[in-house]
C-alpha cells in the first residue's frame, strides 16, 4: 500500500469547494452582495474539474505503476475497486433525484434542469460523457465527470502505463505532460472538440497527470522547483483573475490556470512549502476525504435549497434572514456530504469490493 500524500488529499477538498462556489454563486450573491467580490474566483470553479483529472492520472500512476506485472485476476480487481469507488454515489444521487422529480411531477411543481428518461439510462450506466449519448448536462449534472473518470480508468490508464514503460520517453515526460495540456487548450479555445469535449478533457489531462508522475520519478527536482515557484504562480493567478476583460481575455486566464495544475500537483507531491503544509492539516485532509461526496451531492442539495429559499424570496428577505440562508447554503452541503461519505459511500465501497472480489 502506497503512503498517502496528504497535500494531494487536501487539494481535492479545495477543488470540490471551488466547483461548489461556481454552482452556488447566484444564490450566495443574492444573500450577501459583497460575495460578488469573489465572482472572478467563483466563476472559474470549473478549473476544479481540471485539477481532479490531472490529479487522477498522477495518483493512479503513483499507486498502480506496477499494474502491468499483475496477474489477470489482480487487474480485474483493479477495475472492481475503481467501480466500487465511483459507482455508489453515482447510483444514489441518480435515484434520489429520480424520487424528487417524480414527487415534483406528482405535486404539480416545476423542476429546473433536464430529466429525460434516455438521459437517466445513460447516467445509470455511466455513459453520460460519451459522444452522441448525451444532450448537454442533465440529471445530477456534475456526474458527467464520473463517467469521464471511469473512461479514464479503463481506456486512458493502460495507454499511460504503456508510455511510462518506454525508456526513451523518460527524460521527455515533463515536456510531454505540459504539451498535452497545451494541446487540450488549443482544441478547447478554438472550439474544435464538439461533442467529444468531455472525453477529450479526461484523455489529455489524465495522461498529462500520469506523465507528470513519471517525470518526477526520473527527476525529483521537478517537484522541488515547482514547490518553490508555486507561491509566485498562485499570486500571478489571483492577479489575472481580477484583471478586467479589456486587458486579458477569459480564455487566456483559463489557459493559465489549467496549465498551472500539473505544476501545483508536482509542488504538492514534494510535501514542502506553505501551501503543502496547509493542505496537509487535519481538517483540510478531511475535506479531501469527503470531496467526492460533496461534489456528487451538492447539486441536489442546491435544488432542494432553491425550493425552500427561492431566489426571489432571498432578494426580498431581511439581512438576518439572508445571513441564515447564506449559512444554510454553506453548511448544508457539507453536512449532506459528511453523512453520505460515512453512511453510504464508504460502507458501499467496502461491501461491493467484498462481494465482487470474493
Amino acid at each position: 500500500m502506497k503512503a498517502e500524500i496528504k497535500p494531494l488529499t487536501g487539494i481535492r477538498g479545495i477543488a470540490a469547494i471551488w466547483v461548489l462556489l461556481l454552482h452556488f454563486q447566484d444564490e450566495l450573491n443574492a444573500c450577501l452582495p459583497w460575495f460578488k467580490n469573489l465572482e472572478p474566483v467563483a466563476s472559474r470553479g470549473h478549473i476544479g474539474v481540471d485539477i481532479f483529472f490531472v490529479l487522477s492520472g498522477f495518483i493512479m500512476s503513483y499507486v498502480y505503476q506496477d499494474i502491468y506485472r499483475w496477474q489477470l485476476r489482480s487487474k480485474i480487481n483493479f477495475v472492481i475497486k475503481r467501480f466500487a469507488r465511483v459507482y455508489p454515489n453515482q447510483l444514489m444521487t441518480l435515484l434520489v433525484l429520480g424520487v424528487l422529480v417524480l414527487a415534483a411531477n406528482f405535486l404539480g411543481k416545476s423542476t429546473s434542469g433536464s430529466y429525460e428518461l434516455k438521459e437517466f439510462v445513460t447516467h445509470l450506466f455511466m455513459l453520460q460523457a460519451f459522444p452522441y449519448l448525451h444532450n448537454g448536462l442533465s440529471w445530477n449534472y456534475p456526474a458527467w465527470s464520473v463517467s469521464a473518470e471511469f473512461f479514464g480508468y479503463l481506456a486512458i490508464f493502460p495507454i499511460a502505463i504503456l508510455l511510462m514503460r518506454q525508456a526513451w520517453l523518460s527524460k521527455y515526460s515533463f515536456s510531454c505532460s505540459i504539451a498535452l495540456i497545451i494541446g487540450y487548450l488549443t482544441f478547447l479555445n478554438n472550439e474544435l472538440l464538439g461533442t467529444w469535449e468531455m472525453l477529450a478533457q479526461i484523455s489529455f489531462e489524465f495522461l498529462a497527470g500520469a506523465l507528470l508522475f513519471r517525470s518526477i520519478q526520473q527527476q525529483a527536482k521537478i517537484a522541488d522547483i515547482s514547490a518553490k515557484a508555486m507561491p509566485y504562480l498562485c499570486i500571478t493567478g489571483v492577479i489575472l483573475l481580477y484583471l478586467p476583460d479589456s486587458i486579458i481575455s477569459d480564455s487566456l486566464v483559463r489557459s493559465y490556470l489549467i496549465l498551472t495544475a500539473p505544476l501545483l500537483i508536482a509542488a504538492l507531491y514534494s510535501q514542502s512549502g506553505v501551501i503543502a503544509n496547509f493542505l496537509s492539516t487535519k481538517y483540510v485532509c478531511y475535506l479531501g476525504l469527503i470531496s467526492y461526496a460533496l461534489y456528487m451531492t451538492h447539486a441536489i442539495t442546491q435544488n432542494v435549497l432553491k425550493v425552500i429559499f427561492p431566489i426571489e424570496m432571498i432578494e426580498e428577505a431581511s439581512l438576518t434572514m439572508r445571513l441564515f440562508i447564506f449559512a444554510s447554503y454553506i453548511m448544508v452541503p457539507f453536512i449532506v456530504a459528511i453523512l453520505t461519505y460515512h453512511f453510504w459511500e464508504e460502507p458501499m465501497r467496502k461491501w461491493l469490493q467484498k462481494k465482487l472480489m470474493s
